[in-house]
């Protein structure tokens, strides 16, 4: 079947998709002055943790600095290690650029182009905030506290999606598509030619936004290819894993975990053991690039 709806609960928005918009918003801008934008997490596991800070464009100052969002405090990237993160000017510094690990901290650099990205492209957090934007709007609107993400896999990547909630006047499914665009499920149907009939059932039917599986953002060790896995137990970012995919596609098995995913899986396959880094992993499967 290739289409998909997702139950989307007023928690799941106030948790998790609004936070994610915000560090995207500033990672956008950021981008569109300067280039970059970086998000700084205090990192305890892959389901736990939480934004210590960002490292984004002050127009004010002219120049990238170091902005804690919970406390709407600025400083310089010179002052970030010792004032924040414990650590030299230096090693802050140092950190920021890519250079150096500060132990409990996790740095994601988001760009257009640039050779040590690690977050997500630009296009993806741009949809995920125009989701979060339609189903808020929606939500606002029609004063409920679910809503659903219908998905078309047919249609362009990042054009599929289609916000919705329920009338509850007419108990109607009200939708938005890419462009905010109000749609009727009549005419939801004949954008997608799938049967209004179709479209009703797998909205009745949808699953949770935030399954008990996890998807991720993989970098394959021997070049800048990207993946998206489905697993059933999260996963150390920045870990090195042994996976096998189903297809075999890649000459060796050593992937590198960058980020969580809201995305559709791009490749199957399995997580048979995790390593420090690429060349552990490499000598442990007796493979190259």
């Amino acid at each position: 079947m290739s289409y998909q709806s997702f139950l989307v609960t007023q928690d799941d928005l106030d948790s998790y998709y609004d936070p994610k918009s915000q560090i995207y918003s500033l990672m956008n801008e950021s981008i569109g002055y300067n280039g970059y934008g970086q998000a700084i997490y205090d990192f305890v596991s892959s389901d736990d943790n939480t934004i210590n800070s960002v490292n984004i464009w002050n127009s004010s100052n002219r120049s990238m600095m170091i902005y804690v969002i919970s406390t709407d405090t600025w400083y310089t990237e010179s002052q970030a290690g010792p004032s924040l993160w414990g650590v030299t000017s230096q090693q802050g510094i140092d950190f920021l650029n890519g250079t150096y690990d500060i132990d409990g901290l996790v740095k994601l650099k988001y760009c257009n182009e640039c050779s040590d990205r690690n977050g997500l492209p630009v296009p993806v957090i741009t949809s995920f905030k125009e989701r979060t934007q339609y189903l808020k709007e929606l939500m606002v609107s029609y004063r409920t506290s679910e809503s659903y993400l219908f998905y078309d896999y047919e249609q362009p990547t990042r054009q599929n999606f289609f916000p919705s909630v329920v009338d509850p006047n007419t108990g109607n499914y009200i939708f938005k598509n890419y462009q905010g665009t109000n749609k009727t499920e009549i005419q939801v149907a004949a954008d997608t030619r799938i049967p209004r009939e179709s479209i009703s059932a797998s909205l009745a039917e949808a699953i949770p936004i935030r399954p008990s599986t996890l998807l991720y953002v993989i970098r394959w060790c021997c070049g800048l290819n990207t993946e998206i896995i489905e697993v059933n137990s999260s996963l150390e970012l920045r870990s090195v894993i042994n996976f096998t995919d189903d297809e075999r596609r890649y000459s060796s098995p050593c992937f590198t975990v960058l980020s969580r995913s809201e995305d559709r899986p791009t490749i199957t396959g399995s997580v048979n053991s995790t390593y420090r880094d690429c060349n552990t992993c490499w000598t442990d499967t007796r493979t190259r690039c």
